[in-house]
């Protein structure tokens, strides 16, 4: 496929058309400290995300990327940023030092205050998480730790 590259659009023929919006990534910059800036799209970050390690339903490079491009609309009308579990591996592994968990937390919050999506999806979240988010840790804890996991240690302690 031939790709066409001008200063006003970037497209590839028969794709579509993509049209980066800087306005939208210069009020990504300004409300979020999660400095998508210096992100070289590495994929680090996708390679520690438990979420995508087994469903691939979320990608942080991708969203990184999209909000770099400006596409945060885009963004907001996808259940992606939904999926993260806030564990932040996608954070403590970025060489670059880009706040992935960051970056989806403030996209949660600016879908919810611009109305993209309806207040009561963050309650379900919520009440989803509380039921389900033990099982997640649990299973977590196999992904980082199966031979301790399995002889009994990390367990929870009673405080």
């Amino acid at each position: 496929m031939e790709n066409v590259v001008t200063r006003k659009r970037i497209c590839s023929k028969g794709d579509g058309l993509l049209i980066p919006r800087m306005e939208n990534r210069e009020a990504m910059d300004e409300t979020s400290s999660a400095g998508m800036q210096a992100c070289w799209t590495c994929g680090s970050c996708d390679f520690e995300c438990p979420v995508n390690i087994y469903t691939h339903a979320l990608r942080p490079q991708k969203i990184v990327r999209m909000v770099n491009l400006g596409m945060v609309t885009e963004l907001l009308n996808t259940p992606a940023i939904w999926l993260c579990l806030g564990c932040r591996r996608c954070s403590d592994c970025c060489s670059q030092g880009v706040d992935g968990a960051k970056l989806i937390q403030d996209l949660r919050d600016l879908a919810l205050s611009s109305g993209a999506v309806d207040f009561e999806l963050k309650i379900r979240m919520e009440n989803s998480f509380r039921v389900v988010y033990q099982y997640f840790l649990r299973e977590i804890s196999l992904i980082l730790f199966p031979s301790v996991e399995r002889s009994g240690g990390l367990q929870r302690q009673s405080v």
